[in-house]
């Protein structure tokens, strides 16, 4: 059975994730993972699928993922 990663709302992670199980990985809205230096993830040679709402930034592969999608009310 496929692994469940999830990274919930107004958190923030600034170290390396190392996952070994592989899976799913959902960033939700307002969820962070910005890393200063080095890569965000460690994953094995697996199959994995990322939904990402949230913001995923390192600076080892010059890469930012954000949820553009967001929809402002005024």
């Amino acid at each position: 059975m496929a692994a469940k990663y999830v990274y919930e709302s107004n958190t923030f992670e600034t170290a390396i994730q190392s996952l070994s199980d592989p899976g799913t990985v959902t960033v939700e809205q307002d969820a962070y993972i910005q890393v200063a230096s080095g890569i965000a993830f460690s994953l094995t040679d697996d199959g994995w699928t990322f939904k990402t709402d949230g913001t995923i930034e390192a600076d080892a592969m010059m890469m930012v993922f954000v949820d553009f999608l967001r929809k402002s009310t005024v």
